[in-house]
């Protein structure tokens, strides 16, 4: 569980800063999804009683990071118009 958050995270970064640069505001209509599949993820894993104590940061950042790339991806697709 702690190597797909970590995967999810940074994938989802990855797609999110990348859809800040003009003309590439569309790849957002993927980041918006993984960003979400990231937060659900840290969210499962939070308040799972099988996750140990060293995980739960993992877990927590994907849930705090998960929301905000969310809410920037959501942004950039309304400033873009939706496409751009």
């Amino acid at each position: 569980m702690r190597t797909a958050t970590i995967i999810f995270i940074v994938l989802s970064c990855t797609i999110t800063i990348g859809g800040l640069f003009p003309c590439l505001g569309w790849i957002n209509w993927i980041g918006i999804p993984c960003s979400s599949i990231c937060a659900i993820l840290g969210l499962i894993g939070t308040t799972s009683k099988d996750t140990p104590e060293s995980d739960k940061g993992v877990h927590l950042a994907a849930l705090i990071l998960g929301v905000c790339l969310i809410g920037v991806g959501a942004i950039r697709c309304f400033l873009g118009g939706g496409v751009v």
